[in-house]
């Protein structure tokens, strides 16, 4: 038996109508991608993807990230089953979550590819064929901000986040008045401060949001700002939804302490792949917390595995837009429309892998 193991690297791009830039990442040219291929006996065996270029999510930069993948790849055993690579990663707590949020997602598409189940399936999910999902609105000037919401809502899309807290607050509020004055509430309309507003700031932002009946309101504040968070969840009138503060179980446990309006949006690059993500998603469920499951701006393998921990879960409102758009994206399978994201039902992330263009950083055979 022979493995084909690759870590390779690409720049993946939007085209014009898509401009990143939120309060925390400034405006982003690119996602810098990097991959994971294990092929066996010159078929795919399991394949997985992770942006890279998010230290101002994670800390963590592209470079190390890269790195201490190279560094695991080198050192672990590639003779042993998929099932003990699968645990390695999960029980290891060397690794930063981006770093086994690639390997662990690699190696449960290779789970789900050996038991010829899709992802969601093997999960123990019930397949639909598609997950719900919202789409993001970057910064930018009014114009593109209507013009884009319309292009979104024309394609089914009436579940809208704004990106918020780039600069003033009364030009936040202006922007959310121009969008609900355009759609009225035939949409869905959220915002994300990306954790930019401090204390009594962000309890007044907070309160003057009722004025738009919004779904939710994302990290208002730090994520280490417990203190606030936890005003905010007996004052806040809309659910206060944590990304930035949920990097770790202890987190989720601390959410679940404080309950109110506080919800969770999990994402696999802070928790460290498919494994520890659904634990922290049945752990909301189980308290009664609501929870979605989301990403970044991904390319399409990290979007197809986040896809099927939705729908495994049964999770709604999730975000999972981070392909759509997408000029150069080496895996294909993924469509976007109706407010959802279809998948191909096919064995593990079902999505096909081209590495034509894609630069190899790492490789050996077994």
């Amino acid at each position: 038996m022979t493995r084909h193991i690759r870590l390779l690297t690409g720049r993946l791009h939007y085209g014009p109508e898509v401009k990143l830039h939120t309060a925390t990442s400034g405006p982003v040219s690119q996602l810098d991608e990097t991959y994971l291929l294990i092929e066996q006996e010159g078929r795919t065996l399991g394949v997985g993807g992770v942006r890279t270029n998010i230290a101002y999510l994670t800390g963590i930069t592209g470079d190390r990230i890269n790195r201490e993948l190279v560094d695991w790849v080198n050192r672990i055993d590639w003779s042993q089953s998929v099932e003990a690579l699968a645990e390695e990663v999960v029980a290891s707590r060397e690794f930063p979550g981006p770093v086994k949020a690639l390997l662990d997602q690699t190696l449960h598409d290779a789970l789900a590819r050996e038991s010829g189940l899709t992802l969601c399936e093997w999960l123990g999910g019930a397949w639909k064929g598609a997950a719900s999902t919202n789409q993001t609105l970057f910064w930018g000037d009014n114009q593109s901000l209507l013009n884009q919401a319309e292009a979104y809502v024309a394609r089914g899309f009436c579940s809208l986040k704004l990106r918020v807290a780039v600069e003033t607050f009364e030009q936040d509020f202006a922007r959310l008045k121009l969008l609900r004055d355009r759609f009225g509430h035939e949409i869905k309309l959220a915002a994300d401060a990306n954790g930019r507003w401090t204390g009594e700031s962000a309890r007044r932002n907070v309160a003057a949001l009722d004025a738009f009946s919004l779904d939710y309101i994302e990290q208002p504040v730090a994520a280490e700002d417990w203190e606030t968070l936890r005003l905010l969840s007996r004052e806040a009138p809309m659910p206060v939804m944590l990304d930035e503060s949920l990097a770790e179980p202890s987190a989720v446990r601390r959410l679940i302490e404080i309950g109110g309006s506080l919800a969770g949006h999990l994402k696999l690059v802070k928790f460290g792949g498919v494994a520890p993500l659904m634990e922290a998603a049945d752990a909301l469920v189980k308290a009664g917390v609501r929870c979605m499951v989301g990403q970044m701006n991904e390319g399409s393998l990290a979007t197809a595995a986040a896809a099927h921990c939705a729908m495994a879960l049964g999770a709604e409102g999730n975000e999972l837009y981070g392909a759509d758009g997408i000029l150069d994206d080496p895996a294909h399978g993924l469509s976007y429309g109706s407010g959802m994201v279809s998948l191909p039902k096919s064995p593990g992330l079902g999505m096909t892998f081209n590495t034509l263009n894609l630069t190899p950083i790492w490789e050996r055979k077994i």
